[in-house]
């Protein structure tokens, strides 16, 4: 049928193709307010220099992300699904790297895992911190040992975990007894020490300012087999069944791992997959049992499930030819598309929050707002870190009057504004200050933490 030996390459392009496409045409996203702060927090970071250092935002890649912001929200979403195909090329170079004899597997298997489009198509850190483990990884296996340890140097500062993951591949140095490198991989967390030192004037900021508790109560926990149940939403089926085949297929080779330099494969993604697990069985970390984690760690796995193909070409004793690719991709594409179903379209919580931007911005466009939702902002473009257009209420009643003023809108939603903010509804209904101007519902009735219906109800200060 397809004779030449590109036509897997062309199926990986394809796939980042209709990646782009799906990315240019959603409206919608896989979670708001998470998406929506890290994008808040590049736009305004040239404007608001602390943001570079905001620990939650993650200081590097606000700095990589600060500009693309500064365009807009729709950019953003394409910068980051063009990063998800920087991801796969060097994810592919890679497998050719590890010998892998069908190394465009991987890149099928990653651009069509349903969790990694949501991501590619959002404002999150996962698909950067994956980007940036890849090329890092890739330096090591090319024994580019310096370069290797500076560029990891910095993947705690795109997500957190990235202090958990430097230990075990530091490993591989120790291994490989490349001490002189290794204390590179501390260069990234001494140059943030110093500028977050002299800016704050606090040489430890990064313990002093973790945004992330060990223990939250209302954020819960759940089972120790959370993260496999949910491979219908991360992985997909075709992909899940191939990164098993795979882990099966490497457990017969486990003579040969460490010499190929699988070692960088395994380790982190094992690591990072079961400090989450723990986190959420544990209920610590703040950890929600987010399943969009694992994200991050997406193209590892699709190694895995690239050996997967290798090994189920041996069990069938036939080539894998075209027809093969195309009964591949065409499984992967109808999990991927059952699973998204693109275009992303807002949904829940998103489709109230933008009913009520619209709201606003007919009736009180110059009104400062109280809400802690942060989608609101976003759809407004409100600059949250300017007092006079916007305040994240994380206050009791008893200090409305010293600090509002009349004509104020206050947003209050069953979500964000009981737990986060610490507000219940019926202290603001409570309080002779302030005026209920409308309620905005769902059309189909859901849950939110806290086991409350989701609603948003506006008021507005009396004069």
């Amino acid at each position: 049928m397809f004779k030449s030996d590109r036509f897997p390459e062309l199926l990986g392009a394809v796939a980042f193709f209709l990646l782009l496409l799906i990315s240019a045409s959603s409206t919608g996203d896989y979670q708001g307010g998470d998406t929506h702060l890290h994008y808040l927090i590049a736009r305004y970071a040239t404007i608001h220099y602390e943001l570079l250092l905001n620990h939650w935002g993650k200081p590097f890649y606000t700095l990589i992300y600060c500009l693309p912001s500064s365009i807009s929200y729709e950019f953003v979403r394409v910068f980051t699904s063009i990063l998800a195909g920087f991801t796969a090329y060097h994810l592919y170079r890679w497998g050719k790297e590890l010998n892998l004899k069908f190394p465009a597997a991987a890149i099928i298997f990653l651009l069509f895992s349903p969790i990694y489009i949501w991501m590619a198509t959002s404002a999150m850190t996962e698909v950067l911190f994956s980007f940036w483990l890849v090329v890092g990884l890739r330096l090591l296996h090319n024994e580019r040992w310096f370069w290797g340890a500076v560029w990891l140097s910095f993947l705690p500062f795109i997500r957190t975990e990235g202090f958990v993951l430097l230990p075990f591949i530091g490993c591989w140095f120790i291994y490989k007894k490349r001490w002189l490198q290794l204390p590179f991989f501390a260069l990234g967390t001494l140059v943030y020490t110093v500028v977050g030192g002299l800016y704050f004037n606090d040489f430890a900021w990064l313990i002093t300012k973790n945004p992330y508790p060990t223990d939250v109560h209302f954020y819960g926990s759940g089972s120790w087999f959370h993260f496999i149940k949910t491979f219908k939403s991360t992985w997909g089926g075709v992909f899940f069944l191939g990164l098993m085949i795979g882990c099966v297929g490497l457990w017969f080779r486990k003579g040969d791992l460490l010499k190929k330099g699988w070692f960088l494969v395994l380790v982190p993604m094992t690591i990072y997959f079961v400090f989450h697990t723990i986190a959420w069985a544990t209920g610590t970390m703040a950890s929600l049992g987010e399943v969009r984690v694992l994200a991050a760690i997406m193209p590892l796995f699709a190694l895995v499930a690239a050996v997967g193909v290798e090994e189920l070409e041996k069990r069938i004793n036939r080539p894998f030819n075209s027809i093969g690719w195309l009964v591949l991709f065409a499984l992967l594409i109808l999990n991927a598309f059952v699973v998204v179903r693109p275009p992303i379209k807002s949904k829940g919580e998103l489709v109230v929050m933008t009913e009520v931007a619209q709201y606003i911005n007919e009736k009180y466009p110059s009104s400062r707002l109280w809400c802690t939702n942060i989608q609101l902002a976003k759809e407004l473009d409100k600059d949250v870190w300017n007092e006079e257009e916007y305040r994240m209420y994380l206050l009791d009643t008893i200090y409305f009057s010293q600090v509002m003023k009349p004509g104020e809108i206050i947003v209050w939603d069953a979500h964000f504004s009981p737990n986060e903010g610490g507000t219940p509804l019926q202290k603001l209904r409570d309080y002779k200050g302030l005026k209920e101007i409308k309620r905005f519902t769902p059309q189909k009735t859901f849950k939110v933490l806290g086991d409350l219906d989701y609603e948003v109800v506006l008021f507005v200060v009396k004069e």
